[in-house]
């Protein structure tokens, strides 16, 4: 490695600050964090309910509205005015396996039961579902699921009832469920079809109800249907409070959703046929993958692991695992890398004895290096980000301390940055509102991509080309995003024109752009730092630190210099 110092040079009344130390090397070694999860399709499709009408019965009859698609998942929670426990004995439905999770203890006093039942298997599904019970009256809701875990979904169960009369009705409590996304499924079970149930407790949500009908209210069974989505592992309880002090039942059951929990590695060099390791939950030897839409060769390890090997041409982008009709996406993209090869102007000696020949690198990745102690930033010399009604400032960027960092902006326009303790902040003057990340920015000493956008009603930030913070924002005033007399900064004056707020790390890239950039562009962006050219679409400037021939100056629009930016519009 060797460092280059270079002096302030103006041109046209534009000026550097003075005095940066750049690190040139040959070779540029891109790390990233390690972590990948997903993002699941789990959807529920449709909702029905039946009941046994006036009288007691020993079948309860329901109809699905549309035929359930082959390789998703039903599931039941019934309610019967009976003392037995698990007085529901089977359910039947063409091209359908049932099987029950968890029923409520019978008990003569309480005389309500609650069952959940689930599908292993549902392939050519009839719509008519028959569920065959103890003689009783009954109510029950049916719901169907895409993307739940094919065959086996099921993780783990809870049951409830009370033996006293109380209108604090609860599922009982799971204590710690074992996979991160999940399904929660709760029913409570009343025994009064003039019961209600509210104020629905732990973030779970009320899916339906159903009643029998008998004239006499009090003689029917109730059945409440709850369900939650969750990404993390916990206590699954849910209950409520019932309008009349009475004796109810209830059941939870935790359903594992279909997931990309991780992949390892997460990055390869392109064309390099990388095998790359899927782990989840609901992989089928049907499973494929696919590399930002490229096909791959899959290979099933087991239900919770499948490997791919990395398309020879493959891009950057988010991986997909299909199952029959599931589709799962990461939430983190795979980065594909294509770093940029560095050539040489070479000049030939004229005799092996002479030393007039000269090899001279060009386009070698370097950085800026910022040290806030010495009051070192880059004035642009011009303001950019007037007036945007979309924007993506991204860059490559090294942290090494907190100090309220600049990245790159405009005051009273567009920022991006650290806070002081590390938060990435994302300012909008024209908004006057502002956007932060949940954790701090890493300060390991690795290169990490960042990116901040704004699409008109939404604003983001990215770290690695992972979307790790959006916030939705009211319509865009006339100055849009933010519009100000500052110039364009980077590494100080971004927050503040009189407070310099300097970064204490490096910058290798630096872009601004007048469009919100995809998902998938913005993962291009972080596999590989990209060398901006000029006519790149929706590109305002971009700004590669490289290395120039140190016997001439290189002239790019506004800047004169020897070593430093190349700015391209």
């Amino acid at each position: 490695m060797r460092y280059i110092c270079f002096d302030l040079i103006s041109y046209r009344n534009h000026t550097l600050k003075v005095h940066f130390m750049i690190k040139l090397g040959f070779n540029l070694i891109i790390s990233l964090m390690l972590l990948s999860s997903n993002i699941t399709a789990q959807t529920r499709v449709q909702t029905v309910t039946g009941n046994t009408g006036t009288t007691a019965s020993d079948t309860l009859n329901v109809t699905l509205g549309s035929t359930p698609a082959n390789g998703n998942t039903l599931i039941a929670v019934i309610s019967t005015r009976s003392n037995t426990t698990e007085n529901v004995t089977q359910i039947t439905q063409g091209g359908v396996s049932w099987t029950r999770a968890i029923s409520s203890t019978g008990n003569s006093t309480n005389n309500t039961t609650t069952e959940i039942w689930y599908t292993t298997s549902v392939s050519g599904a009839a719509t008519n579902i028959t569920i065959t019970q103890g003689l009783a009256r009954s109510a029950a809701v049916v719901m169907e699921y895409s993307g739940l875990v094919y065959g086996a979904p099921l993780d783990q169960t809870a049951n409830n009832r009370n033996i006293s009369t109380s209108t604090a009705a609860s599922t009982g409590s799971i204590t710690l469920t074992n996979s991160n996304d999940e399904l929660w499924i709760g029913g409570i079970g009343l025994r009064s079809s003039g019961y209600s149930l509210s104020t629905i407790l732990n973030s779970f949500t009320s899916i339906n109800s159903s009643a029998s009908t008998n004239s006499r209210a009090t003689d029917n069974a109730k059945v409440f249907a709850l369900e939650r989505v969750v990404s993390a592992t916990g206590t699954a309880s849910t209950g409520g409070t019932v309008s009349t002090k009475s004796y109810w039942s209830g059941a939870v059951a935790a359903f594992k959703v279909a997931a990309i929990n991780s992949f390892t590695p997460i990055s390869a060099c392109k064309g390099s046929s990388q095998l790359v390791t899927i782990n989840g939950e609901g992989f089928t030897g049907s499973s494929v993958v696919d590399f930002n839409g490229i096909a791959a060769t899959t290979t099933y390890v087991s239900s919770t692991q499948i490997t791919a090997v990395l398309p020879a041409n493959a891009t950057p982008g988010f991986i997909t695992v299909t199952t029959g009709g599931t589709t799962l996406t990461s939430k983190k993209p795979f980065l594909i890398k294509t770093p940029e090869i560095p050539t040489a102007n070479i000049t030939y000696t004229t005799c092996p004895t002479s030393n007039d020949g000269a090899v001279v690198p060009n386009n070698i990745p370097i950085a800026v290096n910022f040290d806030y102690t010495k009051s070192q930033y880059i004035n642009l010399g011009v303001s950019q980000l007037n007036n945007l009604s979309a924007f993506t400032l991204e860059g490559w960027v090294k942290a090494t301390t907190f100090n309220r960092n600049s990245f790159f902006g405009q005051n009273n326009s567009i920022e991006i940055g650290l806070t002081s303790g590390g938060l990435v902040e994302l300012w909008s003057e024209g908004l006057y509102t502002n956007l932060y990340s949940p954790s701090a920015f890493p300060t390991d000493g690795l290169w990490h991509h960042i990116a901040g956008t704004g699409d008109g009603t939404t604003m983001k930030i990215y770290i690695d080309g992972e979307l790790i913070a959006s916030k939705s924002h009211a319509a865009l005033p006339t100055n849009k995003y933010g519009s100000s007399t500052d110039n364009t900064m980077i590494g100080g004056y971004v927050w503040d024109a009189t407070t310099p707020n300097y970064h204490n790390g490096q910058i290798l890239k630096a872009g601004f752009w007048n469009t919100a950039l995809t998902n998938t562009q913005i993962a291009a962006l972080a596999s590989t730092p990209h060398g901006y050219v000029t006519g790149e679409t929706n590109l305002i400037a971009g700004y590669n630190f490289s290395s120039k021939n140190t016997n001439r100056y290189k002239r790019h629009i506004y800047w004169n210099y020897r070593f430093g930016l190349d700015r391209f519009i």
